[in-house]
């Protein structure tokens, strides 16, 4: 992998940034999008909570957090996600910097609990999305109470903040580090996936695209080995650069900018960005020719399926099997019921006798040789995951996992043993790769 990309500030940038007084910085409302700013926030001396984040929705909190985290300055960071708890923390003065809703806000103010005199500075997190939601009368009301803070103030459009900056940061300095006002040409797809599960979405949408070859851009890919399962396919490069030889696929990790957009359409045949909630307004104004991209569902393998049921039955009826035994076993029936709810009976009673059928003939093992063992750090739930995470497999299947000190040894049902060995061959645990193959005992 490449070295991260990260944007700097430029010189007179950064000196607005570090002398403490308000800012309005415009960015795609992103975590990654703002870290250049944060990153030259400096801190405070004092102790216990100094920083207060406003955030527009519940669903920003832990992003927020998770992103506010990674700088000293800000840490340690609590979300909050109770009103009691966030109480007794600030009790204990444990804090430096709390995420919350205006709303919550406001009610911690009300009970005392955050104390305006110790607040040296507030950052409103996509303020133009929090006046669209109704809430400029608690950011007033905040505002007002927090006077003597230092005021961040983070939105997209300056257009819709542009009262707000007048009651409360007046002729303060803006930072506009990207390009805003572009709208880019060329078919570009979305999904909407939490940050916690992005991982798994990646796995199904390249399942259901199936490109041959792709480029995952992700801005932070430096910070962890959270693309390390899927980079086994040698076909995925992962970059935080829109750049490279053309790709069939181009996966936006997260939300970009439009100048990151422009170049993933020229490099590639098909682009599909991952959205959190409250993003997808932003992506609709930068982009031309925009449409969600629906993966399979339980429903859609449902459906799939039933046409293979139905596809079976087609090639019984047309003479491709000998029928006359179960004729004449479903024959009275036909004379009793409607013969569609005999056949609805007769393909329930098969279901029902095949999921009986492993409790009466309990699965042969055999065991799967890993190149990993207690050397590595290897655990069972790391296994036991990937067969099932990966592999589809059933925990039903998977049986006992023997770590010895340079390999384990995993039992699983002899007729997922093929698909075992796909699952582990190729993946990295504990940041070993590793291989699987029968053991030959």
């Amino acid at each position: 992998m490449d070295q991260e990309s990260v944007l700097r500030l430029s010189t007179s940038e950064r000196a607005v940034v570090q002398s403490g007084k308000n800012v309005i910085f415009v960015s795609p409302p992103a975590e990654w999008a703002v870290e250049p700013l944060f990153r030259e926030l400096p801190g405070f001396d004092s102790d216990g909570l100094n920083g207060v984040f406003l955030v527009p929705q519940v669903s920003d909190l832990l992003a927020v957090s998770e992103m506010a985290n990674r700088f000293e300055s800000f840490s340690p960071v609590h979300p909050v996600t109770g009103i009691a708890r966030t109480r007794r923390l600030l009790r204990r003065r444990c804090l430096k910097t709390l995420v919350a809703t205006p709303a919550d806000t406001m009610q911690l103010l009300s009970a005392s609990a955050l104390k305006s005199s110790e607040i040296r500075r507030t950052i409103i997190y996509r303020a133009d999305l929090q006046i669209t939601l109704g809430q400029s009368d608690n950011l007033d009301s905040i505002l007002s109470e927090l006077s003597g803070a230092q005021r961040v103030i983070l939105t997209t459009r300056e257009d819709v903040v542009a009262d707000l900056i007048a009651r409360h940061a007046r002729r303060s300095p803006v930072i506009r580090p990207y390009s805003m006002a572009d709208v880019v040409s060329g078919k570009v797809r979305y999904l909407v996936a939490d940050r916690s599960n992005r991982q798994s979405v990646a796995r199904e949408c390249f399942d259901s695209l199936d490109p041959d070859s792709v480029l995952l851009w992700d801005p932070e890919q430096g910070k962890d080995s959270r693309w390390v399962q899927l980079t086994a396919d040698q076909c995925i490069r992962v970059s935080a650069k829109a750049e490279g030889p053309p790709v069939d696929l181009a996966l936006a990790t997260c939300l970009p900018d439009a100048a990151t957009l422009a170049a993933l359409i020229l490099m590639s045949k098909e682009v599909v960005v991952m959205l959190r909630s409250g993003q997808l307004d932003y992506l609709e104004s930068i982009t031309e020719k925009l449409r969600p991209l629906k993966l399979p569902s339980e429903s859609d393998r449902a459906r799939d399926r039933a046409f293979q049921l139905r596809n079976h039955i087609r090639d019984q009826i047309e003479g491709k099997g000998d029928l006359s035994f179960e004729l004449s076993a479903l024959e009275p029936l036909f004379y009793e019921h409607d013969p569609a709810l005999v056949a609805a009976a007769a393909i329930s009673a098969v279901k029902a006798a095949q999921a009986e059928k492993p409790a009466d003939n309990p699965p042969t093992w055999v065991k799967i040789f890993v190149s990993a063992g207690k050397k590595a750090g290897v655990r069972p739930t790391d296994l036991v995951g990937l067969l099932c995470n990966t592999g589809g497999i059933t925990k039903q299947s998977v049986g006992r996992v023997d770590i010895r000190e340079t390999f384990t040894l995993v039992e699983v049902s002899e007729h997922e043993a093929n698909r075992a060995i796909r699952a582990l061959s190729g993946e990295t645990i504990r940041g070993r790769r590793i291989s699987a193959r029968l053991d030959r005992k």
